[in-house]
């Protein structure tokens, strides 16, 4: 297929170029800023400038573009061009920024997706969302359109939920949705190519600039490694027949409870560990002047995730595909931790013991 992949600079998007193109489709990578498409590993993909001509099979052709401009910022005649050869749009792009704005993230999430969609019409289109459009729903949360009924946690959530809403609205073309959750690093190796979004709240709490955390019984995180999601959007690409008009989590199959997280990072002694409050009891007001600064400026913008128990539905990726996510467990963890030691993001102590976590052959060599 030639495919064309929105933000294919980005943590995602980078990531599905390398893969599409190793799976032999011929892909045009829409950048913005950053020309760059580096897959998880750090490793610079081939490419070349966008000439006007389709992608052969396997190679990887860039364009750059602004999807907050119509036309994407392309002349009408280019922008034509790319859209005639496009067998199939993937929209990744995205401004992941809990603490943006509403407006820089309308400007971007909401009428950067409608401009993709005006840009390409009619070609089938794989929008990239989040299983956070639920909101503050808890509980199972199903493969289908939003409830209504609840609302968000932060302005990201809500940008996407109106993204979503703009492709379900779609009736000239064929799309489906992709919602990962919390993505992280690869489950394997703990390998990710940027720290970005739950990981800065991870690193704060590590290095003991957030001791407190408000949290509820039962809480957990769904965290998803990249291979898994990447995985995911390949088979929803190469099955699409059975993709197609459906909504698709890609997220695990068990999320970790916030005790889970906390007893990964207690084998690791040097790092801090926060003191988990009730939700309903905590107030930002009695924190110690710093963490209190720490909290209106950061920390609130995470600490809902902390909250909350979503359940997400799994079942159609089993279906499209029969791919599970493999278990993002204690010994997953550790491997996301000890790379994130070893890229200098999270504090570190060396040597490490090779039984802080049993039958793990990552530390052989630590």
């Amino acid at each position: 297929m030639r495919i064309i992949v929105s933000g294919a600079a980005g943590l995602i998007g980078a990531e599905l170029v390398a893969r599409l193109a190793e799976a032999g489709h011929g892909v045009v990578a829409l950048v913005h800023r950053n020309p760059e498409v580096r897959a998880n590993n750090g490793a610079l993909v081939p490419s070349q400038e966008w000439n006007g001509l389709a992608p052969a099979s396997g190679v990887v052709l860039t364009q750059r573009v602004d999807v907050a401009q119509a036309g994407l910022g392309l002349a009408t005649d280019r922008l034509s061009a790319l859209s005639d050869q496009a067998d199939l749009i993937i929209h990744c792009a995205a401004l992941l920024a809990f603490d943006a704005d509403a407006e820089t993230l309308a400007a971007v999430n909401v009428q950067g997706t409608a401009n993709m969609l005006a840009a390409f019409p009619g070609v089938p289109f794989l929008h990239v969302s989040t299983a956070y459009v639920c909101g503050l729903k808890d509980g199972a949360i199903a493969e289908a359109p939003r409830d209504a009924a609840y609302g968000f946690s932060n302005g990201y959530e809500a940008s996407k939920a109106a993204a979503e809403a703009l492709v379900m609205a779609e009736t000239t073309r064929e799309w489906a949705i992709a919602r990962p959750s919390i993505v992280v690093g690869a489950h394997g190796c703990g390998t990710i190519r940027s720290f970005d979004t739950i990981y800065g709240a991870f690193r704060l709490m590590a290095q003991g600039r957030i001791a407190t955390l408000p949290t509820r019984t039962g809480a957990s995180l769904d965290l998803v490694p990249i291979d898994h999601v990447v995985g995911g959007l390949i088979d929803m690409v190469e099955h699409w027949a059975a993709a197609r008009g459906r909504i698709v989590h890609l997220c695990a199959d068990q999320p970790v409870p916030i005790p889970m997280l906390l007893e990964a990072m207690r084998r690791f002694s040097h790092l801090a560990i926060p003191a988990m409050v009730d939700a309903d009891a905590f107030d930002p007001k009695g924190l110690p002047n710093g963490e209190r600064r720490m909290f209106q400026r950061i920390t609130r913008h995470y600490a809902g995730y902390f909250t909350r128990n979503p359940r997400f539905d799994a079942g159609a990726l089993r279906g499209i595909s029969g791919r599970t996510c493999p278990p993002v467990n204690a010994a997953a963890l550790a491997r996301m931790i000890c790379y994130a030691m070893d890229m200098g993001f999270l504090p570190d102590t060396k040597p490490r013991n090779p039984e802080l976590v049993e039958g793990l052959s990552y530390f052989a060599s630590k």
